[in-house]
């Protein structure tokens, strides 16, 4: 078992918004446990499940131009 808290920055945009929620998105329509909280994202699943999230939420934020993403992992 594996988690990840995700907090995602999109930078020099109006859209912030829709940026970080498209990339939640992009996680729950794999699957992935998402819980949403008001400053970041907790993942829950297996390892190679959570790897996938962070990658796809990477991969939409990218999508938008520039971000930062910064996630604590835990395995218990």
């Amino acid at each position: 078992m594996l988690s990840a808290e995700v907090a995602i920055y999109p930078e020099n945009t109006n859209r912030g918004d829709e940026i970080v929620n498209r990339s939640i998105q992009s996680v729950k329509n794999i699957g992935i446990d998402c819980n949403v909280d008001h400053m970041s994202t907790r993942l829950s699943g297996d390892e190679d499940q959570i790897w996938a999230g962070l990658q796809k939420m990477c991969q939409e934020a990218a999508n938008s131009g520039e971000f930062s993403m910064v996630v604590t992992l835990t395995n218990h």
